[in-house]
């Protein structure tokens, strides 16, 4: 396995929600277009990628507000078969890292109150939680840099 920053294809990403999506509690595609959000993270977000041979297998993507020295987790993903191997945490651990090293003060994120494997990874990384979307019964959770 290879971590990389930044060099993922929008294919390359199309493949990787497409494989992982039928895991998700939620559906990428219920929540959203895809083929937008895709684009949106592509240009928009620092993406933290693990890679085996040529496929992108886990993968995490931050928005960065460098104005509120801020970051907005939007996606942590892992193809199932590649589950239970430390890939987020170590694509988590990273991400904070680099993100420590620039002064940023925050990062947040938003999980579904029933991920509880996202969870139990979020507090072990030393997350906590915001508040609750009475809306979606989603958890806000926040790290303090």
């Amino acid at each position: 396995m290879i971590f990389k920053k930044n060099s993922s294809s929008i294919d390359d990403l199309m493949s990787h929600f497409k494989a992982c999506d039928k895991h998700f509690l939620q559906k990428i595609e219920e929540k959203y277009d895809i083929n937008k959000y895709i684009k949106k993270i592509y240009s928009k977000a620092v993406l933290y990628e693990c890679w085996h041979e040529k496929f992108l297998i886990g993968l995490i993507a931050i928005y960065e507000d460098k104005n509120l020295m801020s970051a907005f987790i939007t996606n942590v993903s892992v193809i199932n078969s590649f589950q239970k191997k430390e890939i987020a945490t170590n694509l988590l651990s990273n991400a904070i890292e680099e993100l420590q090293k620039h002064n940023y003060k925050t990062i947040n994120l938003e999980v579904d109150k029933n991920n509880t494997k996202a969870l139990n990874l979020y507090k072990k990384l030393g997350f906590s939680l915001d508040h609750i979307n009475p809306r979606t019964d989603t958890f806000f959770y926040t790290k303090h840099l």
